[in-house]
C-alpha cells in the first residue's frame, strides 16, 4: 500500500492542478457510449485499477475561469509551465489527459495517456518531456527516453503515452483486455464530460483486511464490480456517481456504506469551514463548503437493486471559488517544493559528512588534474555517497567535465541535484545547489577542508545554498566568494527566501534581504564573527 501511495505522487499533482483549474474534483458515474474508442483510450486496458480523464482544453477554456487567469497571470503562468513539462503540450492543445494505475505494485509513477486537439509537433513534445532522448523498442513500438528516465511513446499523430521508461515497457509488453471493470469509464472518457473516471475494486479487495478498524463501515463499497463517473461544470456543478454490485444484498450493504461515507465527509466540513474562516481570503471557500454541506445533506442515493447512483448538483461562483482554490494550490505547491529542496540539501550535506568519514576531509571544490586544472565538480566526487556509485564509475576522472566521454553523462544528473519547481527554462542537466568557493570558505584551495578547520562552528558555517543561477552539474563551477565584493543572487522555492545547508547538516530558510555582512559571516568558516542566535 505504501508503494502504491508513493507511485501516485507525480500524476497526483497533475490531478490536483487540473481539478483546481476546474474549480472542483471528480465523481463516479455512467453515460454516453461511443461505438469505438479513440486511439489513446483504446490503448488503456479496462482491467486496470484506476483511470481518471481530464478534458484539459475544455477546462482551460472554460468561460468562468478567464477572469481568474487574468487576475492570477503569474500563478497560472507557472502552472502552465509545469503542465507543459508534464503533458508535452500547452493545456489549450490537450483534448484529454488520462492518468492510469495499471496495477497495485508499481515501482514508478502511473502512465499518462495524452490526446491532443490537433496533430502535435513530435520534436516539441520530446523537448518538453524527454530532451536528447535515446531510442528503445517494445513490441515494435518506439520509446523515447530522456533524462531521469522520463519517456514518451507516440501512438498516432494526436496521441502519445508519457511515463517512466520501465512503466512504459511493462505497459506495452502486456496485451489490452477487451472488456473489464473500467470499460464504462473509458467510454465516458471519450465523451464531453470535463472529468470522468472509474475504479476497479477487484485487485484492492484482498487488501481490505489490512485497513484499520475505522474503515470497516466503508468496506462493502469494495465489493462493487464496477464504478464509473462524471463531473461537469457550467453555471452549475454536476456530478454523477455509480457503483454496480453482484446482487441486491451487496448493493444494500454498499448503500449503507455510501451513506456513512457522505456523513463522514459532512462531519469534516465544519472543521474545514472553521479553518478557512481564519484565512484572509477564505470567505469564498467558506461559502462554497457550506453549499457543499447543504447539497450533500439533500442528495438522494438511489438503489435499483444492483446499482447505486448519486446525482449531485449545485450552483457555484466558479471564478471566485477557483481563484481561492488556485491560490491555496500555489501555497501548497511552494510548501512542497521547499520541503523537497530542503531534503535534497540535507542529503547532500549527509553525503559530505560520509565522504569526510571515508577520506578524513571534505572533498575540494573540484576533482583536479595533474596539471592543477579543475576537471569535475565536487558533485561528481560525492556520487558514491548519494547511492550513485555506478554513475561515478562511468566518469573518466582524468578528463574535464565537457570531454567527449564525460559530456554524455550530463543527462544522468541524479534527482538529488534537481530543485523541484525552479527548473523552468533551464537545461535538464542544470543544478542550482551551489557552494561558495574561495578563501575562508569550506571549499578553499585544491585540498579538502577538515571539520576541525571550521573554527567558527559547523552550525555557523554554510555548506551549500539555493542559487538564482544554475550550472551544468558536473562542471567545476560554483559561487566565487570575495568578502570585499557583492554576493551573488540567491533564490529558493518560496518568494523572497533561499535555503542553506550548514556544516552541521541542518537546513535553514533565510531571507534574500538579510544583511549582507551577516551572510558573509556565515559563509566563512574561520572569520571569528559573532553570529546572533536568531
Amino acid at each position: 500500500m505504501q508503494r502504491f501511495r508513493k507511485a501516485w505522487r507525480g500524476p497526483g499533482v497533475l490531478a490536483l492542478l487540473l481539478a483546481a483549474l476546474a474549480g472542483a474534483g471528480m465523481g463516479l458515474g455512467a453515460d454516453d457510449k461511443p461505438a469505438k474508442l479513440p486511439t489513446d483510450l483504446a490503448r488503456i486496458s479496462p482491467d486496470a485499477i484506476f483511470a481518471v480523464t481530464f478534458r484539459v482544453a475544455d477546462i482551460w477554456n472554460y468561460e468562468g475561469l478567464k477572469p481568474v487567469r487574468q487576475k492570477m497571470a503569474k500563478e497560472t503562468g507557472e502552472l502552465v509551465k509545469d503542465l507543459e513539462k508534464t503533458l508535452g503540450a500547452p493545456p489549450a492543445d490537450i483534448e484529454r489527459a488520462t492518468v492510469v494505475v495499471p496495477e497495485l505494485q508499481m515501482r514508478y509513477g502511473p502512465p499518462l495517456f495524452v490526446a491532443t486537439t490537433r496533430p502535435y509537433d513530435k520534436n516539441q513534445v520530446l523537448e518538453r518531456i524527454a530532451p536528447q532522448a535515446r531510442l528503445e523498442r517494445v513490441n515494435n513500438l518506439a520509446i523515447y527516453v530522456g533524462d531521469r528516465e522520463h519517456a514518451v511513446t507516440f501512438l498516432d499523430d494526436s496521441s502519445y503515452i508519457v511515463g517512466h521508461v520501465e512503466t512504459l515497457k511493462a505497459l506495452l509488453a502486456q496485451p489490452v483486455a477487451k472488456e473489464g471493470p473500467l470499460s464504462a469509464a473509458l467510454q465516458l472518457a471519450a465523451g464531453k464530460h470535463m472529468v470522468s473516471g472509474g475504479f476497479n475494486t477487484r485487485p484492492v479487495l484482498p487488501l481490505a483486511a489490512q485497513l484499520p478498524a475505522e474503515a470497516d463501515a466503508f468496506k462493502p463499497l469494495l465489493h462493487a464490480q464496477a464504478t464509473s463517473g462524471v463531473f461537469d461544470l457550467d453555471t452549475e456543478l454536476k456530478a454523477t456517481l455509480r457503483a454496480t454490485f453482484g446482487d441486491a444484498d451487496e448493493a444494500k450493504a454498499g448503500e449503507k456504506a455510501a451513506k456513512a461515507g457522505i456523513e463522514m465527509i459532512r462531519s469534516f466540513l465544519p472543521i474545514a469551514i472553521q479553518e478557512m474562516s481564519r484565512q484572509p481570503e477564505g470567505q469564498p471557500v467558506v461559502a462554497f463548503l457550506k453549499d457543499v454541506d447543504k447539497t450533500l445533506g439533500a442528495a438522494k442515493l438511489q438503489n435499483d437493486g444492483k446499482e447505486l447512483r448519486l446525482d449531485v448538483q449545485m450552483k457555484i461562483d466558479a471564478p471566485v471559488v477557483t481563484a481561492s482554490v488556485l491560490s491555496a494550490v500555489m501555497k501548497v505547491r511552494v510548501a512542497a517544493g521547499r520541503m523537497q529542496s530542503a531534503n535534497n540539501l540535507k542529503q547532500l550535506a549527509l553525503a559530505m559528512h560520509n565522504y569526510h568519514d571515508a577520506y578524513g576531509a571534505f572533498p575540494p571544490n573540484a576533482i583536479y588534474g595533474k596539471d592543477g586544472k579543475p576537471l569535475l565538480s565536487w558533485r561528481v566526487a560525492i556520487l558514491p555517497f548519494i547511492e550513485q556509485d555506478n554513475l561515478y564509475k562511468e566518469f573518466h576522472l582524468d578528463e574535464p567535465w565537457d570531454s567527449a566521454h564525460n559530456k554524455k553523462l550530463l543527462d544522468h544528473m541524479p534527482k538529488t541535484y534537481f530543485m523541484p519547481t525552479q527548473q523552468a527554462g533551464q537545461p535538464p542537466f542544470t543544478t542550482r545547489y551551489l557552494a561558495f568557493t574561495g578563501k575562508g570558505t569550506i571549499f578553499e584551495g585544491t585540498k579538502g577542508i577538515k571539520i576541525q578547520d571550521i573554527t567558527d562552528g559547523t552550525s555557523n558555517t554554510i555548506m551549500f545554498v539555493e542559487s538564482a543561477k544554475g550550472v551544468p552539474w558536473t562542471k567545476p563551477e560554483d559561487l566565487p566568494f570575495d568578502p570585499k565584493k557583492p554576493l551573488p543572487k540567491l533564490a529558493g522555492e518560496a518568494p523572497g527566501t533561499f535555503q542553506a545547508a550548514f556544516c552541521d547538516g541542518s537546513v535553514r530558510s533565510m531571507m534574500q534581504n538579510m544583511k549582507e555582512d551577516l551572510l558573509k559571516a556565515l559563509i566563512t568558516r574561520n572569520g571569528g564573527e559573532v553570529i546572533p542566535q536568531n
